[in-house]
């Protein structure tokens, strides 16, 4: 009897931990989205005004130099071009570290919004999608963390998987709402990626889960090596955020 209320009690502290550790992940992720935001912020305000007046400045520069200064004049013309390109790398990184998409024109055409990316981006990739209007179904909180899952889902795609094509469908069945992702990659093994949790791909699963944890989902991950990579989730709509686990790894 002593033995089965040891174990009760020890079950239960470890359900306990298991809940808190989950408590301190999702507060661990909205300040980095805090974070985000205020780094954008500042990237697009005070760098791209920074940007802004040295362009300012050196157009300034050109319009005063004399008719024979040709090598100069060029010179400015190319630092012009040159600056150009860097705000428009600065405006990149401040939509990808806080999409004002998501405000302007809402979850779906922000989800459409990164595929043409990904598209625009990667020539070689061919880019299907099946995509239902999502928008009513969440509230705008939930937002952010459905767009980040598919922008690293896209983002491991794009700089790991060395895919021809990709596909994303998003379907409505029933009371909860269905994601696929899907390439043609070289695939790679799950479960030792989530053991490791590196930089390049293990924390970025685990962030990706742990989102579609909050939002009372379930992850599930397939891949296999030479067979590509196929992601889903399932988010439910007007139901209480559970805190089952969620990581699913079987093989192909």
């Amino acid at each position: 009897m002593k033995n089965i209320e040891t174990s009760k009690q020890s079950k239960e502290s470890s359900l306990d931990a298991e809940k808190q550790l989950r408590y301190l992940s999702s507060q661990i992720i909205a300040a980095q989205e805090i974070e985000r935001k205020r780094i954008s912020r500042e990237l697009h305000d005070e760098l791209g005004q920074a940007l802004s007046l040295i362009k300012f400045k050196l157009r300034f520069i050109k319009k005063h130099l004399y008719e024979n200064q040709i090598p100069l004049k060029q010179e400015c013309e190319d630092t012009l071009e040159f600056i150009d390109q860097v705000i428009e790398n600065v405006r990149r990184l401040s939509r990808d570290l806080s999409p004002t998409v998501l405000d302007d024109l809402g979850l779906t055409a922000a989800i459409r919004w990164l595929l043409h990316n990904l598209q625009t981006k990667e020539k070689n990739i061919h880019v299907t999608s099946d995509i239902v209007n999502i928008d009513h179904f969440f509230s705008q909180d939930s937002y952010i963390n459905i767009y980040r899952i598919i922008q690293e889902a896209l983002t491991n795609i794009s700089e790991h998987a060395e895919a021809k094509n990709v596909s994303v469908v998003i379907k409505n069945q029933k009371n909860t709402i269905l994601f696929f992702i899907e390439d043609a990659g070289k695939g790679f093994n799950v479960k030792r990626a989530l053991m490791k949790i590196t930089i390049e791909r293990g924390l970025g699963l685990a962030s990706m889960a742990e989102r579609v944890q909050m939002l009372g989902g379930y992850f599930n991950i397939l891949s296999e090596k030479g067979k590509g990579t196929r992601i889903q989730f399932t988010i439910p709509f007007n139901k209480k955020v559970n805190n089952e686990s969620l990581y699913n790894t079987p093989g192909r």
